[in-house]
């Protein structure tokens, strides 16, 4: 009868008219006894009046407390999560080492299903219409194409199929790998030559090997994760790109490119939208392409998500690592 008396009272509010019938018609018309209409109209009469007491107060809150309490659920692996890390920008030769190993222990200590990693995995510095503008840095003295291929494979694709043994790992491209796969810069053509003559090969995954590390090699430019989230490199480095991206694939997703570390929410009559900026992992001090008076308004770090393959619910978390440290699942690593 509890529910019918809170049933009633309900009713009274969206109806004040009602207040002026009496306990016995009430009881008729809603199912309740005489005291529990007697309480409601009481009750409600006071609340229009601003004179509701204390207890009843307490009462109301308590019900819905109660009400709350009763939809909530712990969801854990078993019962369908999948968990995806998204690492991108690392740029070959520019790779942080700091920040990339303390990445591969995050790895070494979580389990992830699926890993990541979006594009910009190498840098190819003079496959480009801007190799003039680079500065004399150390890590450039003796700079090839296939230093830079080998340095990938051995301080990037291994060290992380060792940390991961088990996960799924997708090699993606970026802008800076489309240098070569696209073929778009005649002025490196002599060094190109030189590249895929020493491997055989002008196709990149034959060129890393990818196979041999099981890491599937992935060209398209949108990968999709249960109809429910993107993952693109991006093209945009405007301070927009987290919205525009939304707007551009009508969706959550994650995009790197930028080497910014952001999360944006749109909510609409539709649904809630988040789209998450990956941050990058290379250096972010003494750029190679920047006066040594600018500063890169970049942030190390990366992006996970969670997905709940039994409803359409995810969660996208960005992860900075900041000034050589990085907070994962309450451990801290440095």
């Amino acid at each position: 009868m509890k529910d019918n008396k809170l049933e009633l009272i309900d009713i009274l509010r969206l109806k004040p008219g009602y207040l002026k019938k009496g306990t016995g018609w009430l009881a008729d018309q809603f199912g309740t006894t005489l005291d529990d209409a007697r309480e409601a109209l009481q009750q409600v009469k006071l609340e229009s009046k601003g004179l509701i007491v204390e207890e009843e107060v307490v009462d109301i809150q308590r019900e819905i407390l109660l009400k709350t309490n009763s939809k909530i659920k712990i969801i854990n692996k078993e019962q369908g999560l999948y968990k995806l890390l998204v690492l991108s920008d690392l740029h070959g030769v520019f790779l942080d080492n700091k920040a990339w190993n303390i990445v591969l222990e995050i790895i070494k200590n979580n389990k992830f299903d699926e890993i990541v990693l979006n594009g910009d995995i190498l840098d190819f510095p003079f496959i480009s219409k801007h190799d003039r503008k680079l500065f004399e840095v150390p890590v450039l003295q003796n700079y090839s194409e296939v230093l830079e291929i080998e340095f990938t494979k051995k301080a990037i694709l291994k060290p992380l199929r060792d940390a991961a043994p088990d996960a799924k790992i997708v090699f993606r491209l970026g802008n800076h790998e489309e240098r070569l796969t696209q073929g778009k810069y005649t002025v490196a053509a002599e060094r190109l030559a030189k590249l895929f003559k020493h491997y055989n090969s002008s196709e990149l995954d034959e060129m890393l090997e990818l196979q041999s590390f099981n890491i599937e090699y992935d060209p398209k430019e949108v990968r999709d994760y249960f109809g429910k989230f993107e993952v693109v490199h991006g093209l945009s480095l405007a301070k927009t790109a987290p919205r525009n991206n939304i707007n551009m694939y009508m969706g959550s997703g994650t995009s790197g490119h930028s080497h910014r570390l952001n999360s944006t929410y749109i909510r609409n009559k539709k649904s809630p939208y988040v789209w998450v900026e990956s941050g990058c992992l290379r250096t972010i001090n003494d750029v190679e392409y920047l006066n040594t008076a600018m500063v890169a308004d970049w942030m190390q770090g990366f992006v996970t998500v969670t997905f709940d393959n039994d409803s359409d619910l995810f969660f996208s978390k960005t992860h900075p690592i900041v000034n050589g440290s990085c907070e994962f699942n309450g451990v801290v690593y440095k």
